[in-house]
């Protein structure tokens, strides 16, 4: 039997990473709870599980349901894909929360920093993801066997350059450049939509390095870089030398299959001390 009384509220959205939490979190024998969102959580990872499914716009019955269950702490996992205002169908505490909000709802720093800011008024405390999976960041350095050549870092210092203007302006966490050229930049569609749409930019079949870092003011509770094999085949499959990013700041998922998924396909994977003067 577990040895904890209250168990985790998990709010969980796509991708890989809530399936590492999840099975973390049962191996450990640690009771949780999840929120899941219609549309956007895999119901398989939920279905067998304590849960609640909610739609984007409720914030009344998820936090009724929390508190029910004598959840205390928080964690935000996996992406979500928000819609416009126009298409949520706000309850009234959500609708109080925008206008709590008010202009910083439109973007994604702004609203999530004001939801961490509510939802502890509610009486939770959020913790990052971070905090359990602690093996998923690394320290600085290359991840793997291959090297960063000249061009490369002359292509990931005009990447931080570019994202640290973007990151405060609250515009994406990833850009690919090749021979300090920016093809593109990562919007609300993600990393691998990004990747994917870069392929006709670039100039040479293999070229280009993909730079995602947090933004200057994310909070690290929600929402952290997160890079996985599923990245690392898109970087491949569209001929990129390389992947840097964020030492300490960024989730790095499957960490060994990843690492030598990227020796075998010739690509780097760079982590940078962004606190740091002489990375470069």
């Amino acid at each position: 039997m577990s040895n904890f009384i209250n168990p985790i509220g998990l709010i969980l959205g796509s991708g890989s990473l809530p399936d590492h939490l999840v099975r973390l979190l049962k191996r450990e024998n640690r009771p949780f709870v999840i929120i899941a969102f219609v549309g956007q959580t895999d119901p398989a990872l939920v279905e067998k599980e304590k849960h609640c499914w909610v739609s984007l716009g409720e914030i009344e019955k998820p936090l009724e349901y929390l508190k029910q269950q004598g959840v205390q702490d928080l964690i935000f996992s996996g992406a979500i894909k928000r819609p416009s205002l126009k298409d949520l169908s706000l309850d009234k505490k959500a609708a109080k929360w925008i206008a709590t909000i008010g202009i910083k709802a439109f973007g994604d720093d702004g609203l999530l920093s004001g939801i961490v800011s509510l939802v502890a008024k509610e009486g939770f405390r959020i913790m990052g993801v971070q905090d359990f999976l602690k093996n998923l960041q690394t320290s600085p350095g290359v991840l793997g066997e291959q090297t960063v050549n000249p061009t490369d870092w002359e292509d990931i210092n005009r990447g931080i350059d570019v994202l640290k203007a973007l990151g405060s302006l609250d515009i994406g966490q990833a850009v690919i450049i090749e021979n300090r050229v920016v093809l593109s930049i990562e919007g609300a569609e993600g990393t691998d939509a990004l990747i994917q749409r870069t392929k006709t930019l670039q100039k040479t079949p293999q070229g280009g390095v993909l730079v995602k870092l947090p933004k200057p003011n994310q909070s690290h509770l929600i929402d952290l870089p997160t890079i996985g094999l599923q990245t690392l085949e898109n970087v491949k499959s569209n001929g990129l030398r390389g992947i840097a990013i964020g030492a300490d700041s960024t989730l790095v998922l499957d960490r060994e299959t990843l690492i030598d998924t990227a020796n075998k396909a010739g690509i780097f994977v760079m982590a940078i001390d962004l606190k740091s003067k002489n990375f470069r």
